[in-house]
C-alpha cells in the first residue's frame, strides 16, 4: 500500500494529541499505536495509517519536544503553534473541502503543502466569516 497525506488523520491525531495535553512541562507517550486507535476519532483508521501519519506530523515539526520510539509510539510535550493553527484552519469546513479538492487534482500532497494551502483559504475565507 502505497501511504499518502490524508489530511483528515493528520487533523484528527492532532486532535487527539492537542486534547492528552493537560498540564505543561510533562512529557506524554503514547507507547504503541494500538494506543491510539482508543481514542474515537482515531477507530476509523488502521494502525499503518496511525503510524504513517504520526511519522509525518513528527518529520513535520508539529510535536513539541517530539520523539518516535523505537518499538513503535510516540511522546511530546505538546503540539507546536504550527500544528494549532493547522487544525484550526482545517476545523473551518470550507478549508477541508478545498484540500480535498487539491488533492483529488494532483493525487497527493506533502504536510507543509497542505498547511499552506489550508492557510491560504482560511484567509479567503475571513471575510465571509466577518459579514
Amino acid at each position: 500500500i502505497i501511504m499518502q497525506i490524508n489530511p483528515e488523520c493528520v487533523k484528527d491525531i492532532l486532535s487527539v494529541f492537542e486534547s492528552v495535553v493537560t498540564k505543561s512541562g510533562t512529557t506524554y507517550t503514547i507507547s504503541s499505536w494500538y494506543e491510539l486507535m482508543d481514542f474515537d476519532p482515531l477507530r476509523k483508521y488502521s494502525v499503518d495509517e496511525i503510524s504513517y501519519h504520526c511519522q509525518q506530523i513528527y518529520l513535520s515539526d508539529y510535536l513539541y519536544n517530539g520523539k518516535m520510539l523505537a518499538q513503535g509510539g510516540i511522546s511530546f510535550m505538546d503540539i507546536t503553534p504550527n500544528a494549532h493553527a493547522f487544525l484550526a484552519n482545517m476545523r473551518i469546513p470550507t478549508v477541508s473541502k478545498t484540500i480535498q479538492k487539491f488533492i483529488t487534482l494532483v493525487g497527493s500532497a506533502s504536510l507543509q503543502q497542505i498547511a499552506s494551502i489550508a492557510s491560504e483559504a482560511a484567509l479567503n475565507y475571513l471575510p465571509q466569516l466577518l459579514k
